[in-house]
């Protein structure tokens, strides 16, 4: 239901998709049946029931209470859009097994889009204005749409990849700032003036998801994605008020002592569940079928350790997280070593509660990346994708496990008010600390010395951050505009031509042979077209 959220608790959703064509060829049987909140698991001659927040049968488009795209979104994507509106983060989890439709939720197609195109849709929409409060001068209010700025990242063997870079394939740092919270130096952010820009830069990353894939994993969905928006609105006058912020001290571009609530939504496209393919013994140990054995359907063993490291991460920090719910405590706490944490829970004097306190936001880096939007203060939702079909049973079960894990969760979402005077003091201090670095004044005797590498990539990312902030949102989309007409131009360079819409490339190479990928993940499939050069007669 739409207001779920509001209830303190990750909203978890269960959605079952159709019998795949390889199923209904084995005239698999059906394992799930669903209703609204509850779904219903045949094991053998056992049945075993799981209660959800929402559940979302989608076997038959024209069944009774189909779970279609849009109702998908109206019970999830539409309460996480009020949160933000009100500076509240938020954050969707998509999680199952391969093939189970977590991509197909998260984005869908052209004819049936998902979560991320429906959301985009909603914050460009006339209904998402915001009136901005009257200044002390006298000023009028206006209505303003609220100023978004995407990044996309992909974490593949534990390493972090901006996918919306270029040709850079370089991992970048996920670091923890005492004031600034979790930041990745180098990671592209990208303003944008309309859902179609949205849209423009999730069909240049999941181009660089496809150039991506190698020997070494073949299949994308080994590798995890987040697709984050950045919002910054003005503050309701209603809202403005009620927080006792009272009128904005200037609302004009740039001004640096205004008032904004800020909020970012995550959309993390988790790796696929399933586990690594067992290996049989083979007598030969030739170095070809030594590779044969170690890549089966494109899952490699380091990939396989990889992919579970970050997956086995969020389980333990989904499992800390509930614990932590139903402890004297209602908040979670923030990732630390147990000498930092206090010996007890005030009011409780049993030992260990320490122990049981940590969250181990810290053992990878993908629930590093979601430390701030699961430790409690946003909203927050995980979409359990499983198939119906019998013969997917384990793996069904693992996903149900999971989600009801996910459902103990408690949380608390808390608006986020920034004063970009105060952020722009923020980063100067920091620039100043940085800079001392980089000369070598920065450090104490007893540290070891900063590796200058890394200084200097905070260095640029402090910048880029304060000139952003100075720098008026009109700008920023010019800039913006021209850097995607320079992808475009390089991806062209490279003989890859700029597909439109599902694949197609524009008219003027119609009549020119092209070479389209081909991926088992069908948003990748035919999302790169390369040129076939015809020689001069």
């Amino acid at each position: 239901p739409q207001g779920a959220m509001t209830q303190g608790g990750i909203t978890v959703a269960l959605r079952v998709r159709p019998f795949s064509d390889r199923e209904v060829e084995l005239r698999s049987a059906c394992a799930v049946s669903v209703s609204e909140t509850s779904a219903v698991v045949q094991v053998g001659s056992d049945f075993r029931t799981f209660e959800y927040d929402r559940c979302f049968d989608s076997l038959d488009p024209g069944s009774k209470g189909y779970g279609s795209q849009s109702l998908v979104y109206d019970s999830i994507g539409s309460d996480i859009i009020s949160g933000a509106f009100e500076g509240c983060d938020g954050c969707v989890l998509a999680y199952g097994e391969r093939g189970a439709g977590k991509t197909y939720t998260m984005i869908g197609t052209s004819d049936d889009p998902g979560l991320i195109p429906r959301v985009a849709e909603s914050l460009f929409s006339s209904g998402a204005c915001t009136e901005v409060p009257p200044t002390t001068n006298g000023t009028s209010g206006r209505a303003e749409l609220p100023r978004v700025w995407a990044s996309y990242s992909e974490i593949r063997n534990e390493h972090v990849r901006d996918l919306l870079r270029g040709r850079s394939a370089a991992s970048i740092r996920v670091v923890d700032h005492p004031q600034l919270g979790i930041c990745v130096p180098g990671l592209s952010e990208v303003p944008c003036g309309s859902a179609a820009d949205v849209m423009r830069l999730l069909g240049f990353g999941a181009r660089r998801r496809a150039a991506g894939s190698t020997l070494l994993c073949s299949d994308p969905s080994r590798s995890h994605t987040i697709f984050t928006l950045r919002l910054q609105l003005p503050l309701r006058a209603a809202a403005a008020g009620a927080v006792g912020l009272g009128n904005n001290n200037g609302t004009e571009e740039g001004a640096c002592g205004s008032r904004a609530a800020m909020a970012r939504i995550h959309f993390a496209d988790l790796a696929s569940s399933e586990r690594a393919p067992v290996m049989t013994q083979r007598s030969s140990t030739s170095a070809t079928e030594g590779a044969a054995c170690a890549n089966v359907g494109g899952f490699t063993v380091g990939v396989g350790r990889a992919v579970s490291q970050g997956l086995a991460a969020l389980h333990l920090v989904i499992r800390a997280l509930g614990e932590h719910s139903t402890s004297a405590s209602a908040m979670a706490l923030p990732d630390r070593t147990a000498a930092e944490t206090p010996s007890a829970v005030e009011g409780s004097g049993e030992e260990g509660t320490a122990a049981a306190s940590c969250v181990p936001f810290r053992a990878s880096k993908l629930t590093l990346l979601l430390r701030d939007a699961l430790s409690g203060r946003s909203r927050a939702s995980l979409v359990a994708a499983v198939s119906p079909a019998a013969s997917a049973l384990p793996g069904t079960l693992r996903t149900l496990g999971f989600a009801a894990a996910a459902g103990r969760v408690r949380m608390k979402p808390a608006a986020r008010l920034e004063r970009t005077l105060d952020l722009g003091r923020l980063l100067q201090t920091d620039l100043r600390r940085l800079r001392a670095l980089a000369v070598g004044r920065g450090s104490s005797s007893g540290s070891p010395p900063p590796d200058l590498g890394e200084v200097q990539e905070d260095l640029a990312d402090r910048e880029r951050r304060l000139k952003q902030l100075r720098t008026p949102f009109a700008a920023q989309l010019e800039e913006a505009s021209q850097q995607e007409a320079a992808r475009e131009a390089a991806l062209r360079k490279q003989g890859l031509l700029v597909p439109i819409g599902g694949g197609g490339c524009d008219d003027s190479e119609d009549q020119q042979p092209l070479l389209l990928n081909i991926s088992d993940d069908p948003s990748l499939a035919a999302c790169l077209a390369y040129a076939v050069r015809t020689a001069p007669e």
